[in-house]
């Protein structure tokens, strides 16, 4: 067999696989963000959003959606096109909101809240 070239050193990019994606308008401009989900182990992972911005594609901001073993996060956006990253623990009765939502083409934290029982 020929070899054309050294695979590994030459497919070397930095790349990750998302597990999920959608796509939802942000920030009203009527141009979707790309928001993708990441599994980087047992209970940890990334979510990340992409934005068109000046004809190319740019990462605003990766949002950490790691967790124990007991809880889970839920990721969705709201019919405000708001992104959020809920965590739930149903064993412990605890619970972490974050919504967020883009302005001058950077992701915001919009609202935050805890509950624990």
């Amino acid at each position: 067999m020929e070899t054309v070239g050294d695979w590994y050193g030459n497919e070397s990019e930095d790349k990750e696989n998302a597990g999920a994606f959608m796509a939802a308008d942000l920030d009203g401009y009527h141009i979707k963000e790309l928001i993708t989900s990441h599994s980087t182990g047992y209970k940890t992972g990334m979510v990340h959003v992409y934005k068109y911005q000046k004809g190319r594609v740019k990462r605003t901001k990766s949002i950490d959606v790691s967790c124990n073993a007991a809880g889970w996060y839920n990721v969705y956006v709201c019919k405000k096109n708001h992104l959020h990253a809920d965590w739930d623990d149903f064993f412990t009765g605890s619970s972490m909101h974050t919504a967020y939502f883009i302005k001058k083409s950077k992701l915001k934290e919009y609202a935050y809240g805890e509950k624990s029982i």
